[in-house]
């Protein structure tokens, strides 16, 4: 009786010591640089024959990251990854009209490794949308191409707090992927037809992302 009551009066307190734990939410944001290989592929169908021409080239992108997570447990925390930026262009040849802008959103998880009051190390994955647009004016024609696709991603990182206060610094690095499809392209402002164009544009490569996380607890 006496060891039953006691298994009792423990189990209780464990149980209320997990209830009353504090849940974690976190705000993060930062600036990110990512350098990708890059496959452009395009297939052209006229009059019955199929014309396909491919291109395998490099790119790097400067980007603004937010994440925004919950904290399931004191080991695993989700929530909602974004990215916006544009994709770099190279200073040896001539960029005059030319502009892009990419935007990354999806669904993101991360496992904490080591935790503690101050800090963490975490590995995470993620699966995303992307959109893509891309304006070059060149030869006197302004084109516009707009493209969209799935992507995912993984990747190491790390928090310490300041003081084991709400605000640390997040690093991570990690191995991102983006599959675009081409879904529009205008000329001088018109639309044009694509309905016998197949284009796909894929990115991968290392990604890092340096920032500032707010942590809230309730």
């Amino acid at each position: 009786m006496k060891k039953l009551l006691l298994f009792s009066v423990l189990f209780s307190a464990l149980f209320n010591a997990e209830a009353q734990r504090s849940t974690e939410y976190q705000i993060r944001a930062g600036l990110g640089l990512a350098g990708y290989a890059a496959t452009s592929e395009f297939q052209y169908y006229f009059l019955g024959n199929n014309v396909r021409m491919k291109d395998n080239d490099g790119a790097a992108t400067f980007h603004f990251p937010v994440e925004l997570r919950y904290e399931v447990s004191d080991r695993f925390n989700a929530g909602i990854d974004m990215k916006f930026g544009s994709y770099l262009y190279s200073d040896t040849t001539d960029n005059t009209g030319k502009s892009n802008k990419f935007s990354i959103i999806g669904i993101g998880a991360e496992v904490s490794l080591v935790t503690a009051e101050k800090g963490r190390v975490y590995i995470g994955a993620g699966f995303n949308s992307g959109n893509l647009s891309i304006h070059d004016f060149a030869g006197g024609l302004g084109q516009e191409t707009k493209w969209r696709g799935p992507g995912y991603r993984f990747n190491l990182g790390g928090i310490a707090y300041i003081y084991n206060g709400p605000v640390g610094v997040n690093f991570n690095i990690g191995y991102d992927k983006h599959t675009f499809d081409l879904k529009e392209y205008q000329l001088d402002g018109n639309l044009q037809n694509i309905s016998n164009l197949i284009g796909t544009l894929t990115v991968s490569g290392i990604d890092v992302n340096l920032g500032l996380v707010f942590r809230i607890r309730s």
